[in-house]
């Protein structure tokens, strides 16, 4: 009856130790899932990070040419400007030319009456 008793108990034990090793073999499993996603999910990570690194690496470059472009466009923007006012001051001695063109066409006219 003890040994009966004593065997009970150690089925008992095994049991619950087998439900036990079970439990944590389904840790381990769904551990090993998410080791495996995690990895995944690093590798992918760190090939966007390579990407980035790639192209942070253009930045300067582009930086430089942008302030040359900038610098060349002021420097066109200026002359454009100085072509016109210089367009207008033409267009204003044309007219003057112009004018006095007809007045002296009216001076000879009248003088030749």
């Amino acid at each position: 009856m003890a040994s009966s008793s004593v065997l009970e108990n150690l089925q008992s034990l095994l049991k619950q130790r087998e439900g036990e090793l079970s439990n944590t073999q389904n840790t381990i499993s769904t551990l090993e899932r998410s080791r495996a996603s995690l990895a995944e999910q690093l590798a992918a990570v760190s090939a966007q990070n390579d990407t980035f690194s790639r192209e942070v690496e253009t930045i300067p470059p582009l930086k430089h040419k942008i302030q040359e472009l900038e610098r060349n466009y002021h420097a066109l923007l200026q002359m454009y400007g100085e072509k016109a006012e210089e367009v207008e001051e033409l267009r204003l001695d044309i007219q003057d030319v112009k004018s006095m063109y007809r007045q002296q066409i009216e001076q000879l006219i009248a003088g030749s009456r």
